[in-house]
């Protein structure tokens, strides 16, 4: 169903309405319908979009936010494995220092009690922090068993 609805235009308006009605084979009538149709609903579309700002905004922040943190999360376990990785390295590290010591004290004294004895003396010499009776308080001083 149309409504007829007159209205004025300016002269330059009018012949675009015309050039536009011809090159599309329309009537005047169709064109300005179609015209004002597309202007209306692209007016609209406008407000539409000013609404979707600020959700969109949201989303491509709350997206943005999940990518990042799943990029620090492979980062810190990546860094968590290489930390672990060494930890264990170290520690193989210095029981094999730890043997080769007690055999080069065995050979240069000649008797494992010496060499034993040298060791301890060693280990109260570096402080309470390496001795194995500190780890174990250390670990029972945070709910640990020894």
């Amino acid at each position: 169903m149309r409504i007829k609805i007159t209205f004025y235009l300016d002269p330059e308006i009018e012949r675009a309405l015309r050039y536009y009605a011809a090159k599309h084979q329309l009537t005047i009538s169709d064109a300005s319908n179609h015209l004002l149709n597309r202007a209306l609903f692209g007016a609209l579309d406008e407000a539409t979009e000013a609404l979707l700002v600020p959700e969109i905004r949201k989303a491509a922040a709350a997206g943005a936010r999940a990518a990042l943190e799943e990029v620090i999360t492979r980062a810190l376990e990546k860094q968590s494995n290489r930390l672990a990785g060494l930890l264990v390295r170290s520690g193989r590290d210095a029981r094999v220092a730890h043997e080769l010591c007690r055999d080069i004290l065995e050979e240069m004294y000649g008797s494992k009690e010496i060499a034993d004895t040298k060791r301890k003396d060693a280990v109260l010499r570096a402080g309470q922090s390496y001795s194995v009776e500190h780890f174990r308080k250390e670990l029972e001083a945070y709910g640990g068993q020894a």
